[in-house]
């Protein structure tokens, strides 16, 4: 996973329009749990906000993220109930802040920013 990051991030930052001190990840599922992975690896990134990324591979690296993470789990969302969404917030437990979960029910309105 890492190393698909890294090729998108190279892909990006080739970019003449591109400011290299104001790239943030954001990914939903796999897209998601890339952008950790890469967090993970130390990239420099402004912010982090993922959506169901629950195939994270070296959550005990958390401590090498430098950036804030919001990280979105559907917990009442049928794909994601029972496959992981209850130890999601564990996974972040201990970790160096601002890690931390936010659970939304798709059935109400998400809360505000």
């Amino acid at each position: 996973m890492r190393g698909i990051g890294h090729a998108a991030l190279d892909v990006l930052r080739a970019e003449p329009r591109t400011d290299p001190d104001r790239i943030a990840g954001i990914g939903y599922g796999t897209g998601g749990a890339i952008v950790l992975e890469l967090g993970r690896d130390g990239v420099d990134l402004r912010v982090i906000g993922t959506v169901n990324a629950l195939t994270t591979g070296r959550p005990g690296e958390a401590a090498r993220i430098r950036c804030k993470v919001w990280a979105g789990v559907g917990s009442e969302d049928p794909p994601i109930a029972g496959r992981g969404a209850p130890d999601f917030g564990a996974r972040f437990s201990g970790e160096a802040p601002p890690h931390a979960p936010s659970r939304h029910d798709h059935r109400r309105r998400p809360p505000p920013c």
